[in-house]
């Protein structure tokens, strides 16, 4: 079971409006894990990409993410990730 973009309010994360909804990759409730794939390589977007991985880390939530070295095995990636954070697969 596989949540596809979902939706999490980090308050510490703001915009100048005061809102700001962060959308993770991918949330597989089972194991109560978010998944995120950071496929984009410019400055911008890894500024967003620190900052995200923090807010998980603050928060306590596990957490993996990919990027673009694990596209071509991706599959063989996440089992890694998965099972340097405890998970036995």
């Amino acid at each position: 079971n596989v949540e596809y973009e979902k939706k999490i309010l980090f308050p510490e994360i703001t915009n100048p409006n005061g809102k700001f909804t962060v959308y993770c990759d991918f949330y597989l409730p089972d194991y109560d894990i978010y998944h995120e794939h950071f496929g984009i390589d410019d400055k911008e977007y890894l500024k967003k990409i620190e900052i995200k991985k923090s807010a998980f880390q603050r928060h306590k939530m596990k957490f993996i993410y990919t990027n673009i070295e694990d596209e071509m095995e991706i599959e063989s990636a996440i089992i890694r990730k998965l099972k340097e954070i405890g998970f036995d697969i």
